[in-house]
């Protein structure tokens, strides 16, 4: 049980630690938005330009992060693409070690043409 303990914390830190990724596709900024749409399913019937790709690690909290920092930059919505396996990271407990995956994840942000 005392080996565990420390697995708990670790993974609570590196859990809560998330930030949004954001490659950005254009040089165009925009003030930034109230409301965002989500899309995953179906693709918006308004024309749009791409802003950039959004990427987060995943949990409870991921559309919401999505959310809030494609409204920083300006997006209408975004459209949810899914997760992307990142690779794995090794968590030492005792004499073994055991495999936590990195997932994250990814959604490009929009912006309606009517609203530029």
């Amino acid at each position: 049980m005392k080996k565990l303990i420390p697995f708990i914390i670790f993974l609570m830190i590196f859990i809560s630690c998330s930030s949004v990724d954001y490659l950005r596709y254009t040089e165009q900024t925009f003030q930034p938005t109230y409301e965002v749409e989500i899309f995953q399913t179906n693709l918006p019937e308004k024309d749009y330009i791409e802003l950039g790709l959004l990427s987060v690690d995943t949990g409870k909290k991921a559309i919401i992060e999505l959310k809030d920092k494609a409204k920083e930059i300006g997006a209408n919505a975004i459209i949810i693409l899914g997760e992307k396996n990142e690779g794995t990271v090794a968590v030492p407990i005792g004499d073994m070690a055991y495999g936590v995956p990195v997932n994250k994840l990814q959604a490009v942000a929009i912006r309606y043409k009517d609203d530029q």
